[in-house]
C-alpha cells in the first residue's frame, strides 16, 4: 500500500513540475529588430500590392532594401497583367506610404527612388563605421589592421561625402 502511495505522490509531484513552466526570457534587441524590419517589409509589399491589377500574383525580387528608420523602400515586383501573363520585374519605390512604379511614372518612382539611395547610402556608412570599430580594437589582428584601415577610411570618407551630397 505505501508502495502506491508513495508513486502516487511523486507521479502528482511530476505532474505539478511540467504544469510550472518558466517565462521565456525577453526578446533580444536583434530579435526584435528584425520583427521590425519584416513587419515593414510587409507594410510595403502590401501597400505595393494595392496598386497592382493581379495583387495576388505579386512575386518580389531579392534586389532593393528596406529601410524601416527612414521609412523607405525600393525593389522590383513582377505581377499578373489583365491578360493574365507575368509582365517581367518591375521597380518600385515606396517613401512614408506612397509607392510608384517605374512603368507608371517614372518621373515621380524617380523622386521616391532616390529618398530609397540616400537611405542606402545611410545604412552603409554605419556599417563600414561599425566595422572600423572593429578593425582598430586590440583583438584584430595587428598586420592586417594597418592594411585594411587605410582602404576603410578612404571608403568611409566617400561614404559621408555621398551622404553629404544627397
Amino acid at each position: 500500500m505505501q508502495f502506491y502511495i508513495g508513486r502516487l505522490v511523486i507521479g502528482v509531484m511530476a505532474l505539478a513540475l511540467t504544469a510550472c513552466e518558466m517565462p521565456a526570457p525577453p526578446p533580444s534587441k536583434e530579435d526584435l529588430e528584425r520583427a521590425a524590419k519584416a513587419a515593414f517589409e510587409t507594410k510595403v509589399q502590401d501597400a505595393v500590392k494595392r496598386i497592382l491589377r493581379d495583387p495576388e500574383s505579386a512575386r518580389f525580387g531579392e534586389a532593393g532594401g528596406y529601410f524601416p528608420d527612414d521609412e523607405t523602400a525600393c525593389g522590383e515586383v513582377n505581377a499578373k497583367n489583365a491578360f493574365g501573363g507575368y509582365t517581367g520585374d518591375d521597380h518600385f519605390a515606396y517613401d512614408h506610404g506612397r509607392v510608384e512604379l517605374m512603368s507608371d511614372d517614372s518621373n515621380a518612382w524617380m523622386v521616391l527612388s532616390k529618398k530609397c539611395t540616400v537611405s542606402a547610402q545611410k545604412n552603409t556608412l554605419i556599417i563600414l563605421k561599425g566595422l572600423r570599430e572593429t578593425i582598430t580594437s586590440k583583438t584584430y589582428p595587428a598586420d592586417r589592421r594597418e592594411k585594411e584601415l587605410p582602404k576603410l577610411n578612404r571608403q568611409i570618407e566617400e561614404a559621408e561625402k555621398a551622404v553629404a551630397r544627397s
